[in-house]
């Protein structure tokens, strides 16, 4: 009869355990319910913006979701400092746009900035659309030649 009380003790450990788990669990941002378009075309940079900036201002550990399907992207940074972990999973394809005015000149595509715990995951694609640019890279010949934009990262460590 005296392990009935410590399996109860043991039992309510336990579930406490599990509601503290919940309560810090992850938020997920879904950009596709802030009306991102994944048709490979649609510009999504101020969908991608708000719902990153809505990850960072909340506190605890936060999902930028990105589902499957194919993102354009236009250059865009992504700027903290946040309050809590933001994780940016990529389940589907960030496509960086082909047409050239709006690349040249600019010295990025993706840029995080100032931002503690950053998680990059999902294992899918980010398409620079690197040959539809290449043949416009004259930097080896040319000193003032105009520089395509990269994929960048600045963490700022307290």
């Amino acid at each position: 009869m005296g392990s009935i009380p410590v399996i109860r003790c043991v039992y309510l450990m336990f579930l406490l355990a599990c509601i503290s788990e919940v309560g810090l669990g992850n938020t997920v941002f879904n950009v596709m319910e802030d009306g991102a378009i994944a048709d490979g075309k649609s510009d999504n940079s101020k969908v991608f913006e708000n719902a990153f900036n809505k990850a960072c201002q909340s506190e605890g550990q936060n999902i930028v979701l990105i589902p499957q399907g194919t993102y354009m992207l236009r250059p865009i940074v992504l700027k903290g400092p946040c309050k809590g972990q933001v994780e940016f999973q990529v389940i589907g394809t960030l496509q960086a746009p082909m047409d050239k005015a709006s690349t040249i000149n600019v010295h990025h595509w993706i840029t995080f900035q100032y931002i503690d715990e950053l998680i990059l995951g999902g294992g899918r694609k980010l398409d620079g659309q690197g040959p539809s640019a290449w043949d416009d890279n004259t930097c080896s010949k040319d000193p003032n030649c105009k520089s395509l934009p990269i994929v960048s990262s600045c963490f700022n460590s307290h």
